[in-house]
This record gives structure tokens, C-alpha cells and sequence, in this order.
């Protein structure tokens, strides 16, 4: 709701006209897909450590290879594959301290994070939520498209913004201020990522997108003081790397 005002001029300036039926199709689907994720991924964040949520965005790519076959046609690679490894072997690696407790302690350990749980669904949900952004910035006008995605998904999401209990109506100014600044961030990152679905592989962009896995295990020691830096940071750089390996060779 916050970047809504960034997008609702793009909306009127660049309307095209009457729009086909597989324009609203591809609209609804992705504004509901990101309601539910938006509210998941505030649950998780708030049930799990942020260098433990993160990285958990690996595994996007590593679905890809399965949803872009289906979606798009794309049939996955032996790196491909080598790559996914990559991924899984770093997920152990969050919690190696635990392997004291058995050799598949980590996974448990990881596994009863219930932020980690949801954060593996919503890398399920962003595989497929990609696949069709990049179907329908090919399609439809970069601008448009991105406005009318915005728009929408920000009417959805204004019912669970106003029945909130801890909501407040007349927001002070400190509010406000946030608030715009969160917006004006979402909307230069969001601008950023459909743009690079227009003019590159969705392996790719996905792959520079990930560079977050290592920025949010820094920040959660240094800004949330979380513990377990190094193990998280080894097992980041693995998923990293083999996010790396499934989007320049997969």
C-alpha cells in the first residue's frame, strides 16, 4: 500500500485500452499468490531468525527447475541439478553446530524453525509467481503491467490493512514518514526486478536476486545480534553459489 502511490500515475498514463481475458487471469492470479505470500512472509520473519528465513530463497531457482519446464518448456541440466545440491548442502550447513546431536540434527534443527517451513513454501510460491511476471512483462507493457500488479495486490491487501486490531486511522507523522520511505523502496526494487525479467533469463535475475541470502545473514548478526554467523554465512555462500551454478549453467 505504501508504494501505491509511486505506481497509480504509470497506471492511468500508460492505460492501453480494453485488455484481453489472459491479462486479468494472470492479474488475479499473481495478486492473490502475493497477498497470501506477503502476510507469510511477515509470519515467518516475526517466528524465525531473519539469517534463517533468507536464505531459505535459495530454493527458488532450485524449484524452477522443475516449474519452468512446465511453464515455460525449459528442460533442467546436469549443473542444474549440480547446482540444487549446492543449495541443499548449504541448508544443512545453517546448522552444522547441531550435527553433535546426529548427522541429520541440522535439518531437524532447521525443519522446527516454523519461519524456515513457511519461507520453503513461499520459495515453491515465488517459482511460479516469476515465471508468470516475466509471461506477462513479454506480453504487456513493462510499465502497465507493473503498475496494474501493484494496484491490485495493494486493494487486496487494504481489507487486511484497515481490520487489523493494531491499526490506527489517523497514522502521526513518524508514520507517515516510514511509510513512504518503505514504499518508495519497494517500488525502486520492484521496477528493478521487472525489468530485468524484460530483458533477461529468469535464472538470471533470480540468481542477483539472491545476493539478499548474504545481506540478510549480515544484518541479522549485526543489526538483530542473531547467533551463528559463521556456520550461516558458509551455508549462505553454498546456496549462493549454487544458485549461481543453476542460473549461468542450468
Amino acid at each position: 500500500v505504501g508504494a501505491l502511490p509511486f505506481f497509480l500515475p504509470m497506471l492511468w498514463l500508460r492505460y492501453p485500452g480494453p485488455l484481453p481475458l489472459h491479462f486479468w487471469g494472470l492479474l488475479v492470479f499473481v495478486g492473490f499468490c502475493h497477498l497470501g505470500g506477503g502476510i507469510l512472509l511477515v509470519r515467518a520473519l516475526s517466528s524465525s531468525d531473519l539469517s534463517l528465513c533468507i536464505p531459505m530463497g535459495a530454493f527458488t531457482p532450485v524449484f524452477l527447475l522443475f516449474t519452468a519446464p512446465i511453464l515455460t518448456g525449459d528442460l533442467p541440466s546436469t549443473a542444474g541439478i549440480f547446482g540444487a545440491l549446492f543449495v541443499f548442502l548449504g541448508s544443512y550447513l545453517l546448522n552444522l553446530p547441531e550435527m553433535k546431536d546426529g548427522i541429520f540434527a541440522p535439518f531437524r534443527a532447521l525443519f522446527r524453525e516454523p519461519g524456515v517451513r513457511i519461507m520453503l513454501f513461499l520459495a515453491f510460491l515465488w517459482s511460479i509467481t516469476c515465471c508468470v511476471d516475466r509471461i506477462a512483462v513479454k506480453r504487456y507493457d513493462l510499465i502497465f503491467w507493473g503498475s496494474a500488479e501493484v494496484t491490485f495486490i495493494s486493494l487486496l491487501f487494504l481489507p487486511v490493512l484497515f481490520f487489523n486490531y493494531s491499526f490506527s486511522p489517523v497514522p502521526d507523522r513518524s508514520q507517515v514518514g516510514r511509510l513512504f520511505l518503505i514504499g518508495a523502496l519497494n517500488a525502486a526494487s520492484f521496477w528493478g526486478y521487472l525489468g530485468a525479467l524484460l530483458y533477461a533469463p529468469v535464472y538470471y535475475v533470480i540468481c542477483v536476486k539472491r545476493l539478499s541470502i548474504l545481506f540478510s545473514i549480515l544484518l541479522g548478526r549485526f543489526v538483530f545480534h542473531e547467533v551463528g554467523l559463521g556456520d550461516r554465512l558458509l551455508g549462505g555462500l553454498f546456496m549462493l553459489t549454487g544458485v549461481a551454478i543453476i542460473s549461468l549453467y542450468g
